[in-house]
């Protein structure tokens, strides 16, 4: 029984904590994001340690079943490729809440090549569909349609920026 009981355990381990495939986080060798779950696993790289890791997502991906939306990475310091996919199915519905987005702050890191289509975000200050508050970081080739509803510094891609860069959006 206690064998059993270690396997069920050691099973439930690997399907929550196996979040991408073989890849190592590098920029040669991105993690690659080709499910929801996956997109929600990237919540888990936040802050310095992950400054130099890198995601890629691989195809389309619809958020409904994650609805409402929970912002990732209070401090993605990391790199971000959508690839050129589509992300809908976004809703976020935090009307008292800061720092609202896909992505709710953006430090010194980057976002690139995604689009988000039909997003509802719904936050207080600093909302935006990509990401609420970008702090030196990048965002560029994005693309994003739907609405932003807040209090103050609102926006398609992000709802405000300091000192970073937003290009070709």
């Amino acid at each position: 029984m206690r064998k059993l009981m270690l396997f069920f355990l050691m099973m439930f381990s690997s399907i929550l904590f196996s979040q991408f495939a073989d890849e190592d986080g590098t920029q040669d060798d991105p993690y690659q994001i080709t499910t929801a779950v996956q997109l929600n696993s990237v919540r888990n790289y936040n802050g310095d340690a992950y400054s130099e890791t890198y995601f890629l997502m691989m195809n389309d991906i619809d958020l409904s079943d994650y609805s409402p939306w929970t912002p990732m990475c209070n401090w993605f310091r990391g790199h971000f490729d959508g690839g050129e996919h589509i992300v809908t199915g976004l809703t976020i519905d935090l009307p008292n809440s800061d720092n609202v987005g896909l992505f709710g702050y953006l430090d010194n890191g980057e976002i690139k090549n995604l689009t988000i289509e039909s997003a509802t975000v719904t936050g207080r200050e600093y909302a935006g569909i990509i990401c609420g508050y970008v702090f030196l970081g990048n965002i560029s080739n994005c693309h994003s349609s739907g609405a932003v509803n807040g209090v103050n510094y609102l926006g398609g891609i992000t709802g405000y920026v300091y000192e970073g860069n937003i290009t070709e959006c």
